[in-house]
């Protein structure tokens, strides 16, 4: 049976395993400084805009009280690193057998740089993702950002921002739902120069074999594949003060970044999302339950939920039953009345 949503499924299982998000279109590029939104049936990024665009400098120069602060200042732009040779993520059971970086001369007198790979997978499917020569772009921390996003609270409240953009000049993505596949995949690079290492005259090349599943794979001289990044949002106190809500961060509060969440419920085999149990509905007996009213009358209802493991469960089964509980007292208090 084919994956109906293909691309939310392989973002889903390496985001599991390296708290990262997956560009299902690495050729397409994403930046550090967008911000947007996951649409929730493929998990892909939905591009609004970018904080360095000369929009958000605007912001800045016509706020009420003018805020000195120039974009295009070094300081504030994305910093960028280099990794180690390769990345590779896999999916909870998928294994990698062996995996090689190494130089070689071959008979034919082409010299080779090649990266190479053995996978398995021991359980009903998974995802790997391999990255040749990773190279890091990120927000840099600067406490001028804050003064930014608080000028810019309109267009940036609830939204999800890039923070990190993780390129290279080779990846690999394979999904598979097939038990006991193996996957054998090369990078390599070829020269007319036998004695030369990969350069601009190099061309990179994929060769992979495989018998199921999803194949994925680019190559090029230089990074520009973007198959990876980070997405953060300043948690929700930070906006609070300043639309005047209880419990905001102080006026001078630096942003605490918090991790963007998946707007889709536990995924099947097919990519599909599970119907959830909700054990609010099963019985009156609150067994699974810790629950009480604190602070009175106006108080805040508090349900603790103990019969379940997951803790997107748990936190989902917590607020549909402090929502039931918030009802039935709002009901029970009119009566009375």
């Amino acid at each position: 049976m084919v994956i109906k949503y293909e691309s939310r499924k392989f973002i889903d299982l390496i985001l599991s395993s390296a708290s990262k998000w997956v560009n299902w279109d690495p050729p397409t590029s994403i930046s550090v400084g967008d911000y947007g939104s996951i649409n929730r049936e493929t998990g892909e990024f939905m591009w609004e805009g970018n904080i360095y665009n000369d929009h958000f400098q605007e912001l800045l120069d016509k706020s009420p009280e003018p805020i000195k602060i120039d974009l295009k200042d070094p300081a504030l732009q994305p910093e960028v690193s280099v990794g180690d040779d390769k990345l590779i993520i896999s999916s909870s059971g998928v294994y990698a057998t062996d995996a090689k970086l190494g130089a070689e001369v071959s008979v034919q007198s082409q010299a080779n740089v090649s990266l190479h790979v053995n996978f398995e997978f021991r359980d009903e499917g998974g995802a790997i993702l391999v990255l040749h020569k990773p190279q890091y772009s990120s927000l840099p921390k600067d406490e001028r950002f804050t003064s930014l996003f608080r000028a810019a609270h309109e267009a940036l409240k609830g939204k999800s921002i890039i923070t990190q953009v993780i390129s290279c000049p080779a990846y690999l993505m394979v999904l598979s739902r097939q038990k006991g596949e193996k996957v054998s995949a090369s990078l390599s690079a070829t020269h007319t120069n036998p004695v030369a290492t990969i350069g601009a005259e190099a061309g990179l090349k994929w060769s992979s074999e495989m018998v199921h599943g999803l194949h994925r794979s680019g190559s090029n001289t230089q990074a520009i594949f973007k198959p990876l990044y980070k997405l953060m949002q300043p948690r929700r106190t930070f906006w609070n003060f300043i639309f005047g809500q209880r419990g905001g961060d102080s006026e001078n509060e630096s942003i605490v970044w918090e991790d963007v969440r998946r707007p889709w419920d536990l995924l099947d085999d097919e990519g599909e999302e599970m119907e959830r149990y909700d054990p609010t509905m099963e019985d009156d007996s609150c067994s699974d339950w810790e629950m009480g009213l604190v602070g009175g009358e106006e108080g805040k209802f508090v349900a603790k939920y103990v019969g379940a493991d997951d803790v997107e469960q748990r936190e989902w089964a917590v607020a549909h039953r402090e929502a039931r509980l918030k009802q039935f007292f709002q009901i029970s208090h009119a009566m009375a009345g």
